[in-house]
Formats: structure tokens, C-alpha cells, sequence
């Protein structure tokens, strides 16, 4: 999908620096300067509906050369009989 990278949103303060940093280490990985462990892996991005963070991991995806699929734990137990097995 199309859309902005990460470089080019305004906001979202410590997220974002945290996410260019990420894209720069995925880069350097990619280049063999870096080792994949010595990537960080983990972000929590909360809020309520309609605050961007969906908008935040698609431009962080394309920042990073990276695909992004999104989902719906909601829409999964719609879906099915909301069992996890």
C-alpha cells in the first residue's frame, strides 16, 4: 500500500524517533553491519480508535521496506466462534 513513510509524518514524538532508529538498524542489518539480536523489537502503541496507530506501523512498514499486515482481534472473534485454539 501506498502512503507516507515515517520521515514524513509530523508528530507522534518518542514513537517516531524510536521507529527511524528502527528503520536505520533494519537498514544496517540488511547491509550485514549489525547483527539481527542487536535490533530493538518491540514497541506498544496505545490509544483510542482513531488516533493513528495503524497509520503509525503502515508508515513505520514502508519506512522499513517492510510488509504490514494489519488485523482485527475484534473482527476475528466476529468472525469465528471465539475460541483461540
Amino acid at each position: 500500500p501506498s502512503g507516507p513513510g515515517l520521515e514524513e509524518l509530523e508528530g507522534y514524538g518518542p514513537a517516531k524517533a524510536w521507529g527511524l532508529d528502527l528503520a536505520r538498524d533494519i537498514a544496517a542489518y540488511r547491509r550485514a553491519e549489525i547483527a539481527w539480536n542487536d535490533i530493538s523489537s518491540a514497541a506498544l502503541l496505545y490509544g483510542p480508535p482513531g488516533t493513528g496507530k495503524t497509520y503509525f506501523a503502515g508508515a513505520l512498514a514502508r519506512s522499513c521496506k517492510i510488509p504490514l499486515v494489519t488485523t482485527s482481534l475484534g473482527q476475528i472473534f466476529a468472525d469465528t466462534s471465539g475460541h483461540l485454539d
